[in-house]
């Protein structure tokens, strides 16, 4: 794997996506140190969904074409000219030719948890006031 300041500094926006096989083993390392990533109260709340399966990745392409053409066409769209949409729609129906890709998830029930250990010690605390 590539190392950090090289990974920083080779950073750029993706635009297009390549169908070149990807390694799962790799990409599931990847995901197991992101999700070590820094959170409030260490609480991680998040989850990522690796789509492998090309009949999932279609399914999961054509939702989020839906999804943009239903978004924009109740936006207030003055600021975005014709060609960044179309550019936007490319992108996404191309996710359907990529071997994989993840879905990030927020988790707040991981966050509820924590907040409601924290409201133990807060009831202890006003106890003592």
């Amino acid at each position: 794997m590539m190392e950090l300041k090289e990974a920083i500094l080779k950073r750029c926006s993706v635009r297009r996506y390549k169908a070149d096989p990807i390694d799962l083993e790799e990409l599931k390392e990847m995901i197991n140190l992101a999700f070590r990533a820094p959170s409030g109260s260490n609480s991680q709340p998040w989850d990522f969904i690796v789509v492998s399966d090309e009949k999932l990745r279609k399914e999961v392409a054509d939702l989020v074409v839906s999804a943009h053409h239903e978004y924009w066409s109740k936006a207030r769209v003055e600021h975005h000219d014709g060609q960044v949409l179309e550019n936007m729609l490319k992108m996404y129906k191309g996710m359907a030719n990529v071997p994989a890709f993840v879905v990030f998830c927020r988790n707040d029930n991981r966050n509820k948890t924590m907040e409601q250990e924290y409201d133990k010690y807060r009831l202890f605390w006003a106890d003592q006031s």
